[in-house]
């Protein structure tokens, strides 16, 4: 019986902890799609290999995995946000699909890991050379998705006092073309200058 009191008055006391404290669920997708994209990479990396391969390759590609991450899961917060204002889904589907490219250019070096099983390891074997310019490709495409997603809030005027000033500075739609022509001359540039059978 003391046991049941106990415990009753610890879980009350847990769950008074967060009385008045309002969860913004925008704020739960972006750091749970955070969370997903690393894990995804670990697992697949993991699901390749090994466990061990998964945290070398991890240690190896931080940078490029965290940036993807943070790009998408920030996507998904600007996502939640413009979804409480019922805006049309096209301008949002542009979005959704830069990060989708973004993750397609994060996994493509995997796909000649499954190559030989299907019996066609000849041509696209050299993907598994080019590492790092798909991973920034990832990276590249996944933060033209965020100014995709903050063109979109400035169009439709979704947004409050407090970041007034930002969206009233920029104008979100030509930095959305300079970001996609950006991010496409950085790629050109890296593909062609990246030299993976160099010492």
């Amino acid at each position: 019986m003391k046991m049941k009191m106990k415990m009753k008055v610890v879980h009350s006391n847990f769950f008074r902890f967060f009385d008045g404290f309002k969860f913004d669920m925008k704020l739960i997708y972006g750091i749970l799609s955070f969370i997903f994209i690393i894990l995804l990479y670990i697992l697949v990396n993991t699901a390749v290999s090994s466990f061990e391969y998964a945290l070398f390759q991890f240690g190896l590609y931080w940078r490029y995995v965290l940036a993807i991450a943070m790009g998408f899961g920030l996507q998904m917060y600007l996502f939640g946000h413009i979804r409480n204002f019922n805006v049309s889904c096209k301008s949002v589907a542009t979005s959704g699909g830069m990060s989708v490219g973004s993750m397609v250019a994060c996994c493509l070096h995997h796909v000649t890991d499954f190559l030989p099983i299907i019996g066609s390891a000849g041509g696209l074997l050299i993907l598994s050379y080019y590492v790092e310019p798909l991973l920034m490709l990832g990276v590249l495409s996944s933060w033209t998705g965020v100014v995709f997603m903050l063109a979109v809030i400035q169009r439709h005027n979704l947004y409050g006092k407090s970041v007034e000033t930002i969206f009233s500075s920029l104008n979100f739609e030509k930095v959305k073309y300079l970001t996609l022509v950006f991010s496409i001359l950085i790629s050109l540039y890296y593909f062609l200058s990246y030299q993976p059978f160099s010492i």
